[in-house]
């Protein structure tokens, strides 16, 4: 089953400015944001420009743009990686967060989102479903609806597993993922809900939409489901595994880093890829504990990921596992030598790595240490032969 949280962090972005006085942050002529200055005037996410001025006389109103933001950003997004692996932000302030292979991914969210306001002081208003459109329209409707318990706004039964239940009862303007003149159509044809449209047979709504009419429906019933992108961090990817039981044997713990290693090394020759930083996620009943680790040397197939994997953990875990985590980060490509039929480098190579172990000797005996046969002067006396012998034929 699908299990997809949306967050969205209220007052990202007036934090980042710090004001002791009301400030709001707006783009495209609406409020983005405000302090809790403004909000306790009565200034929301969403509401015109104009008049939130109107109300806000003598506070300080900033456009938005990215840069100043980026580093907060950066911040909250790097805490959720010690959560999940599969992140994909939407805006600076909200991300969906795929929980799917989490044994309990509503605990996991509701601790999350505690970590986010214990750390950064920030209210993280959550979403889960089990589809991207569907959490972050739930998130939308909590963000509006005030302050409302994490455990209801985390509620399982309406979004993830009965969103049929979640949905019927919302405006069919809702419908997000279906065409914005499709849902123009639909209000005129007198869908007030989206559950007047669920329960519309297809063949009825094949006569007015034609091939769309297929779409509709499915969104309309809860479905549409689209795949997290793991796009954060960046040129990152990253592979778990989790145990049916507590772990505390280090044979069978082994055992489990060798099919890390094995789903390591198997994606990284398939992309031709390496990565040099490494961050292994113990998963504990009710706790994380991240280690990360820089390696001299690129990890590149399963005996390098697997080598490295057992250094992570020659620390023994003190409490019992219930899953393992691994995260590449700044994965590049893979840098290869080009080998000659031998087996021996190419031409160029070999002169450069002669070249620099001359420069190395030089360095350390002086110039006069060594010299290759191109530089080596000989005496007068056969230089002279020599020329005889070009210029005569005599041996």
């Amino acid at each position: 089953m699908h299990c997809i949280l949306f967050l969205r962090l209220e007052g990202f972005y007036a934090k980042a400015h710090n004001s002791e006085q009301p400030l709001v942050v707006h783009r495209d002529k609406r409020v983005l944001d405000a302090n809790a200055l403004a909000r306790e005037r009565n200034i929301y996410s969403g509401m015109p420009l104009s008049e939130a001025k109107a109300i806000l006389q003598g506070g300080g109103f900033v456009a938005w743009e990215e840069e100043p933001y980026r580093a907060l950003q950066a911040q909250w997004l790097d805490l959720c990686t010690e959560f999940a692996d599969v992140i994909e932000p939407c805006e600076q302030h909200s991300a969906w967060i795929d929980l799917s292979a989490q044994p309990d991914p509503e605990l996991l969210a509701l601790n999350l989102v505690r970590a986010i306001t214990e750390k950064f002081g920030l209210t993280a208003i959550p979403g889960m479903a089990g589809s991207k459109w569907i959490a972050k329209l739930a998130s939308d409707l909590y963000a509006q609806a005030g302050p409302t318990p994490l455990e209801s706004s985390l509620a399982m039964h309406s979004t993830v597993k009965d969103p049929l239940f979640f949905l019927a009862t919302l405006k069919a303007s809702m419908l997000t993922p279906v065409e914005p003149e499709h849902l123009k159509r639909l209000e005129f044809l007198g869908y007030r809900t989206i559950g007047d449209i669920a329960s519309v047979p297809l063949y009825a709504l094949r006569g007015q939409f034609g091939d769309a009419a297929t779409h509709i429906r499915r969104c309309a019933r809860g479905g549409h489901v689209q795949p997290v992108q793991a796009m954060y961090p960046p040129n990152s990817f990253s592979a778990r595994i989790a145990f049916e039981g507590y772990v505390e044997d280090m044979q069978v713990l082994d055992q489990s880093l060798q099919e890390l290693a094995r789903t390591i090394g198997e994606r990284l020759n398939a992309d031709d890829k390496q990565a040099k930083a490494l961050t292994l996620t113990l998963e504990f009943e009710n706790s994380n504990e991240t280690r990360r680790r820089k390696f001299t040397k690129p990890i590149q197939n399963y005996a390098s990921a697997l080598s490295s994997l057992r250094l992570m953990l020659a620390e023994i875990p003190k409490q019992p596992l219930l899953g393992l985590r691994a995260r590449l980060e700044n994965v590049t490509c893979a840098k290869r030598v080009q080998q000659e039929l031998s087996g021996c480098t190419t031409r160029s190579d070999r002169e450069r790595g002669a070249a620099a172990a001359f420069n190395h000797i030089k360095t350390v005996f002086g110039d006069a240490a060594i010299a290759a046969g191109n530089e080596l002067i000989e005496p007068r006396r056969k230089q002279v032969l020599r020329a005889w012998r070009d210029a005569t034929g005599w041996a």
